[in-house]
């Protein structure tokens, strides 16, 4: 079955996010960007659009495939970009292969050598990419640990104070900046990941923030990722690199734990750590979480 393969228009915006919410919303840790936040992004200097895939059978939109660059690179550096694995909807297993094949084409064209991309057990399918398609194993995204709230010793912790919660309407832009540095990924994907926080907002408990002069130094975030109610998600960003790091990640531990000790439902919490700390040999001295990596980043040459 062969695809018409298009790029971008804005008028195409509508289907990509229902398409890519409909996928999305199955992952943990992921979202799909809302139509604004594309028109966003997608309005931005140096935006290019041939690096946006579209696949159509006949008038109808099956599924897309987006890049971009990777600005942030040293001059030593091959000339590299983004590639997510395409998002197609069910019975358009061809439209992948397409999408795929016409996004490293392109690529090559304009000049890269390599292309990177995202793929763990937490994102469905998306593993299988990776062995499929070539790619070798660059570096950790994030990594997981659980617990029992109500059973763990943190003893060893100090008394957490009072930590204000993030606002939305505040701190967003703040957000992106520090999740673009942190993570090194483009502005598309920082605004997704301050999406997907948002998305989240119905599920979260508390978001705790420390901040320094008005500006985040570190942050938990805990919510419920099933309806259930029956287990919560902490996710912790320490913003800084400095001797402060341990006092802050202690503090944002000891304040979620002793909140989530006050709700007696909650059975398991999952812990995710990202960004510098993963290179730390023991992030939570005396907590030994035993940690895994759910999802990395991939490479491959073109």
């Amino acid at each position: 079955m062969a695809y018409t393969i298009k790029n971008y228009s804005e008028d195409y915006l509508e289907s990509q996010y229902e398409i890519g919410n409909a996928i999305l919303s199955k992952w943990t840790g992921a979202a799909q960007s809302s139509v604004e936040s594309l028109k966003q992004t997608y309005s931005q200097e140096g935006f290019d659009p041939e690096m946006k895939f579209y696949a159509f059978k006949e008038d109808e939109m099956v599924g897309f495939c987006t890049s971009s660059h990777i600005s942030n690179q040293s001059e030593d550096d091959p000339k590299k970009a983004f590639l997510e694995f395409p998002l197609v909807k069910e019975g358009h297993d061809e439209a992948f292969e397409q999408l795929f094949s016409t996004a490293l084409g392109t690529l090559r064209d304009k000049g890269y050598k390599a292309v990177r991309s995202r793929a763990g057990e937490d994102w469905i399918g998306s593993q299988s990419y990776i062995e499929k398609y070539g790619f070798t194993f660059h570096s950790e995204l994030f990594q997981r640990a659980e617990f029992d709230p109500h059973t763990i010793d943190i003893s060893s912790l100090p008394d957490a104070g009072h930590l204000p919660q993030l606002d939305f309407e505040k701190h967003t832009d703040q957000l992106i900046e520090l999740i673009k540095n942190e993570y090194s990924v483009t502005e598309d994907q920082a605004k997704a990941a301050v999406d997907n926080l948002i998305s989240l907002s119905d599920q979260t408990i508390f978001h705790d923030i420390i901040l320094e002069e008005e500006k985040i130094v570190g942050r938990m975030l805990v919510y419920y990722p099933t309806a259930d109610q029956k287990d919560v998600v902490l996710f912790t960003r320490i913003l800084t690199v400095g001797e402060k790091d341990q006092e802050y990640r202690d503090r944002l531990m000891k304040s979620a734990i002793d909140k989530l000790r006050k709700i007696p439902e909650i059975k398991t919490a999952r812990i995710f750590l990202g960004g510098n700390v993963i290179d730390q040999e023991n992030p939570y001295g005396s907590l030994k979480f035993k940690f895994e990596a759910p999802l990395s980043f991939y490479e491959r040459k073109l």
